[in-house]
């Protein structure tokens, strides 16, 4: 390709870029790296939008994935700033969308709202697959916010979209989204069902980021799922061999194979998680299904707010008790409920208790 000169047209760099995506899906993020950057710099030397922006998504996801956040969403707004600057400001709108959701990864529930909102998408709207970013990144937010169903529907459609274009990918993220919105909300069964359909795409193409890319709770949903599903025994949580590949796939017919799903495929997924929360700081253990990343953290006031609620006080008394006005209070309230993904007291209250937020 080099000796006909071809490696420099935008063509082969559609292809090369492309491959860069399913290096980053393995989890092979070194091989990645280096093809992403060769796209980034001819890309930016034709000043063609569609593939620059692409390709620093993935770098954004790359850095994300070693968990460099700050960094990941510093990118996201250079690239943001570059569409600007040639003129094509369409791209801003897929961009917005991943800082969006970056922004929920760490808990900042507000800033994710405020970076969707300059995408228009909406959950009355027909989700149209051209625009999945941005509704893969709304269903998260409903979710976050505790409207599980509004997620689902929205879901469901780029479910049956991704299904008639052969969009594996949307099939499978989809899938994931569903899996853990149905057990946030109690729908135990259904979540293990839906997860065992993205696991049995996944583990046929070998990815590994659709599912490590969840963090917590999809670890707490993985080991449920071998613990229910894959009824082989034994907890061993094989290590991941080289850059990301899942070390020991036995083949779909064999004994721990389950529809297509392997014990050993499963049991790297855990690994490569329990591995990535564990460098971040973050505990492994408990089931991680509560919530505690989907919320924006409440301050002293709220959560002092939180407890006269408990304790049945109304808003005039809890203002005197506060030293508050009661329209402060009201405003703390809008906040609070904003944060639980809430919309009334008796909610907030269940939600807090959940969350061990009145212990």
């Amino acid at each position: 390709m080099n000796a006909h000169g071809w490696k420099q047209s935008l063509f082969s760099q559609y292809v090369i870029q492309s491959v860069a995506e399913g290096y980053f899906e393995w989890d092979r993020l070194s091989e990645a790296d280096s093809l992403l950057k060769e796209v980034e710099k001819v890309a930016h030397l034709k000043r063609c939008a569609g593939l620059y922006v692409p390709c620093r998504i993935t770098m954004a996801r790359c850095l994300l994935a070693r968990g460099r956040g700050e960094e990941a969403r510093a990118l996201l707004q250079a690239t943001a700033d570059t569409a600007r600057e040639w003129g094509e400001p369409r791209w801003e709108l897929p961009l917005a969308a991943y800082e969006a959701r970056f922004a929920l990864a760490d808990g900042d529930l507000a800033g994710a709202e405020r970076l969707l909102k300059r995408t228009g998408v909406s959950p009355a709207d027909a989700p149209a697959l051209y625009r999945e970013t941005e509704y893969m990144t709304l269903a998260r937010l409903l979710g976050a916010r505790r409207k599980e169903k509004e997620a689902l529907k929205l879901l469901e459609g780029l479910a049956a979209l991704g299904a008639r274009e052969r969009s594996l990918i949307t099939m499978v993220d989809a899938a994931v989204l569903c899996a853990l919105l149905e057990w946030q909300r109690g729908r135990r069964e259904a979540g293990l069902d839906r997860l065992h359909e993205a696991l049995a795409a996944g583990a046929a193409n070998g990815y590994v980021r659709s599912f490590a890319g969840e963090g917590k709770p999809m670890l707490a949903l993985l080991r449920a799922y071998r613990a229910k599903r894959l009824q082989d025994g034994g907890d061993g949580e094989e290590a991941l061999a080289g850059d990301g590949a899942l070390a020991g796939n036995e083949a779909p017919g064999s004994d721990k194979a389950r529809g297509g799903v392997s014990k050993a495929y499963v049991d790297g997924l855990v690994a490569r998680l329990g591995a990535e929360l564990e460098a971040a700081g973050v505990s492994a253990a408990g089931d991680g299904l509560d919530g505690e990343r989907l919320i924006e953290p409440l301050t002293d006031k709220e959560l002092a707010l939180l407890q006269e609620l408990d304790r049945g006080a109304t808003n005039r008394e809890s203002a005197a008790k506060l030293q508050l006005t009661e329209g402060t209070v009201k405003v703390y309230l809008s906040r609070v409920y904003a944060k639980l993904g809430v919309s009334s007291r008796t909610q907030a209250l269940s939600r807090a208790r959940e969350l061990r937020l009145l212990d």
